[in-house]
């Protein structure tokens, strides 16, 4: 029996997958950044930091159902921990452009911790499952040893070639907003080969949406190797219990970083030429980038910039429409947690369109069009029976997404497609 590897930093979809495998006997280990297990020294250290700061913080990151600690290889520990330090000067008003910037580099300092350490276990294994940015040491240290194995690719996003011409279009339309860029819509060229390197390194590559999918296509990827599972959602933790929306106010709700590449520039434009005297617009994320370009719109809508995963299904349950402009998206986990909450959405074909019925669920519309998002805040403001039976169409189709179903997709499209290579090879 094939022994798989799974090398992740942050994204969710993957310890899913890694548990799947456990649950199978698959598992050869999961190298991940640290991760809560109620150890001694945790519980020393939420003392000592403040139990809810803590919980909010590192301490939320508890091991998937499924996962025991033997399973687990943590790397980059240290920088975590480093990581959160700084974020926690950014709460209390240290600048943000220092804070983001570290915060940044500790992050690659970590997926590099995590690519070493998967590289030195990757010989013990039949399949290797990494992340974007901490693969290629994994994959060449494998093919290396054995001469044979699977390598599969996670990728988040769509190809990092593909988001930067994007990026580019949007700002010669929409420059005012530029300053809300994020390091991975300019990754340093460094980056950019590496990410080179590990397509042309994988087997398989696993993404969640079928945008996604093309923009691998359109720089040239083989599409044979292209795998789309659309990713899940917590279905216990994300639910309509609770939800009541007869009152008289319209609340409009986006959850996401607050950048540039999530199209939060065309969202604002939109809500500016919707909105309405009992309407509102909440942001629920970190403002990434130089935030003056926000000022302008300051007074259109209200912002939460540090909201515990805990917290989030109130605001989506509270609110009449989720809306995730995104301008480039591998899948974006938000939508499916707003639809479960029983929140109609409106999202752009740039991003999670599949899992979205438009005019069912809510509506897809053209990725960087604030009018189109404008005529379709009008249609749902104008009609609440339209709200309410997208809000129940949304729930049941968000049902059909439980992290247990992407879990056996993925690892059926892994372990499949390694199997039939391995027998072809």
């Amino acid at each position: 029996m094939l022994k798989v590897l799974v090398a992740n930093l942050s994204a969710p979809e993957l310890g899913y997958l890694a548990a799947e495998l456990a649950g199978r006997g698959r598992l050869l280990a999961y190298v991940r950044r640290y991760a809560n297990q109620d150890r001694w020294w945790e519980r020393i250290v939420a003392r000592l930091g403040g139990q809810r700061a803590y919980e909010r913080s590192l301490g939320r990151r508890k091991l998937v159902d499924g996962l025991r600690p033997d399973h687990v290889v943590e790397a980059g520990v240290v920088c975590d921990f480093t990581a959160a330090l700084i974020g926690r000067l950014g709460v209390v008003g240290f600048p943000a452009s220092v804070t983001q910037t570290y915060g940044m580099r500790l992050h690659h300092l970590a997926a590099a911790r995590i690519s070493q350490v998967a590289g030195r276990l990757a010989p013990d294994a039949g399949v290797v499952i990494a992340g974007v940015g901490m693969a290629e040491q994994a994959f060449r240290a494998m093919k290396r040893q054995t001469g044979s194995g699977r390598t599969v690719l996670n990728v988040s996003s769509a190809h990092h070639r593909v988001q930067r011409r994007l990026f580019d279009e949007h700002c010669s339309r929409l420059a005012e907003f530029s300053a809300l860029s994020e390091e991975s819509e300019d990754s340093p060229l460094i980056l950019q080969t590496r990410y080179d390197r590990e397509i042309e390194l994988a087997d398989v590559i696993l993404t969640g949406s079928s945008f996604a999918k093309a923009s691998f296509v359109a720089e040239g990827v083989p599409e044979e190797k292209l795998k789309v599972v659309p990713y899940g959602v917590d279905l216990a933790r994300f639910s309509a219990s609770g939800r009541n929306r007869e009152g008289g106010s319209f609340d409009v709700l986006y959850v996401g970083r607050i950048s540039f590449r999530k199209g939060i520039g065309h969202l604002l434009k939109a809500y500016a030429a919707f909105r309405k005297g009992n309407s509102t617009l909440s942001l629920v994320g970190s403002v990434i980038g130089d935030p003056k370009c926000l000022a302008p719109y300051e007074r259109s809508f209200v912002h939460s910039p540090h909201v515990p995963q805990s917290d989030l299904p109130s605001h989506y349950r509270s609110a009449d429409v989720f809306v995730f402009p995104s301008l480039s998206e591998g899948m974006g986990l938000v939508v499916l947690e707003a639809m479960a909450c029983g929140c109609p959405v409106i999202v752009t074909t740039h991003g999670p369109s599949e899992v979205v019925r438009d005019g069912i669920d809510g509506f897809v519309v053209p990725a960087g069009d604030p009018e189109a998002i404008r005529v379709a805040l009008e249609r749902l403001y104008q009609d609440p029976e339209l709200r309410q039976r997208m809000s129940q169409s949304a729930r049941e189709q968000a049902a059909r997404y439980s992290w247990s179903h992407y879990a056996k997709a993925a690892v059926a499209s892994a372990l499949d497609t390694a199997t039939t290579a391995g027998q072809a090879a």
